[in-house]
């Protein structure tokens, strides 16, 4: 019944909110600022979806992703829109709510480096989170939730999953250029009756971690950051 009523879920309420997030930071720019009708607009949203992520965070620190497999996916979207608010609040409870979220992602990342997990996760009784093989896509939202959260990026477990999205890239189909492989589907259409291969998916977040990893080791004067990739 939830497939047809389509609820408030934390990874759709975590992407809207990082973009409140952008709306509100720019609400002092000096070029470019957003119509002040629509800061507050985003403000509003704001104020209702950070408790509703609180609300729906798990015990062990996920949160449950609808549209893709599975909590890592919900988590990497919770926390990047609450990180954009963590600077804003006063008693530290955005903050703690960031810290169980990375702390989870670094519990369930594999031994090789990678993140996965399968569908199973959404059985009743669920497997448990992390329980399938690393793919591209769950590694790198694990990465950019980890970089959200504040991880360095010479964290073993940020540079442990960059280095397993490197060696795991290869020759595409003959277009030229290099590509990832990704299967299972880690795409939602529908929990436990519809998974999605969305082709873009083992490309496009990959790259979007790389170069959050790339931008956040030049800021932090991570002195191997360059070295990983060269190798």
């Amino acid at each position: 019944m939830d497939n047809l009523c389509d609820p408030s879920t934390a990874d759709v309420t975590g992407r809207v909110l990082e973009l409140c997030g952008l709306v509100i930071q720019h609400a002092h720019a000096a070029a470019g600022r957003p119509p002040p009708d629509l800061i507050a607009k985003a403000r509003r949203a704001a104020s209702r979806a950070i408790p509703l992520l609180a609300s729906q965070q798990e015990a062990d620190g996920s949160w449950w992703g609808r549209w893709g497999v599975n909590y890592v996916f919900g988590t990497c979207n919770a926390i990047g829109g609450l990180a954009l608010f963590a600077e804003m609040e006063w008693n530290g409870s955005i903050t703690a709510m960031i810290k169980r979220g990375a702390a989870f992602l670094a519990r369930v990342q594999h031994v090789d480096g990678g993140w996965g997990e399968s569908y199973a996760t959404y059985d009743m009784p669920p497997a448990p989170p992390g329980s399938g093989p690393s793919l591209p896509s769950p590694t790198a939202w694990a990465i950019l939730g980890l970089l959200a959260a504040g991880t360095a990026c010479d964290d073993r477990t940020v540079s442990s999953g960059i280095h397993w999205l490197l060696s795991e890239q290869t020759l595409g189909d003959g277009k030229g250029g290099l590509t990832w492989i990704e299967r299972p589907h880690t795409g939602v259409g529908f929990p436990r009756k519809l998974y999605i291969g969305y082709k873009m998916y083992q490309n496009y977040f990959p790259m979007l971690a790389l170069r959050r990893y790339v931008s956040g080791a030049a800021a932090q004067k991570v002195e191997d950051g360059r070295q990983i990739l060269q190798d």
